[in-house]
């Protein structure tokens, strides 16, 4: 975006002002247009955050001899200013469910829905360690997560926000859909629905083919930058959010 000298935009502004009303000196004149046109500047362009390091899909093993399901799934959509992430976990092949998160430096640390709590820490740029112990356990088991890589520019990527509709019960409220990353046909994220106060959110490692995206009930067919389907009984619509 090409932005406008000050002296440019004082002398179009001058030009369109009206000529009623008492005139300011013209210093003063000047500083406040300089003034505006710096601020057009910098609120004409959308910022572009930098994705944060932890956001993404983590797999891993957790380290107990003959567990029968030792595998683990982090999937981190967002991280705020203050360390907060949002994000789910659960076991391998199963739905996740929200997770608290926070990080701080190369320290993170998880509370899953039955509060076991994680304590990890970053190991070069794809791998997270550390403890995982149960909520009154006072030995904790080693859990490795490893960054599955995935492709961060696909179509799917982004926030989707719609609507939920369900004709039997005559209710609906609002959808969001936030996808992480695509690895093959893979698709990786979280959803959130809620009405009247009542918000159903959860993550998931879904499936994408033929335009069709599915995981657990949930079905979408896709087509550019919309979304329609079904999950739970409701008929859901989405765009992608720009």
């Amino acid at each position: 975006m090409r932005c406008e000298t000050a002296g440019t935009r004082a002398e179009r502004l001058k030009r369109t002002m009206p000529l009623t009303g008492r005139r300011l000196p013209l210093v003063h004149a000047r500083r406040i247009l300089a003034l505006a046109a710096i601020l057009f500047c910098a609120y004409g362009v959308d910022a572009q955050s930098e994705r944060h390091w932890l956001v993404g899909w983590w797999q891993g093993d957790l380290q107990i001899p003959g567990m029968a399901n030792p595998g683990r799934v982090l999937v981190v959509t967002s991280v705020q200013s203050d360390g907060t992430a949002r994000g789910n976990m659960g076991f391998v092949g199963q739905p996740l469910a929200p997770a608290e998160i926070r990080v701080d430096g190369a320290k993170v640390r998880t509370v899953n829905a039955i509060k076991s709590v994680g304590e990890f820490t970053r190991e070069g740029n794809d791998q997270l360690a550390g403890p995982v112990k149960g909520k009154d356990a006072s030995v904790g088991a080693r859990l490795n997560l490893a960054r599955v890589k995935s492709v961060e520019d696909h179509l799917l990527v982004g926030e989707w926000w719609g609507t939920w509709h369900r004709k039997s019960i005559g209710d609906s409220g609002q959808y969001y859909l936030t996808i992480v990353g695509v690895n093959g046909s893979v698709v990786v994220g979280e959803y959130r629905s809620g009405a009247r106060a009542i918000t159903t959110e959860g993550g998931f490692v879904g499936a994408f083919s033929e335009n069709t995206l599915a995981f657990g009930q949930t079905r979408f067919s896709v087509r550019d930058n919309e979304m329609t389907g079904t999950g739970g009984g409701s008929d859901i619509s989405l765009a992608k959010k720009k």
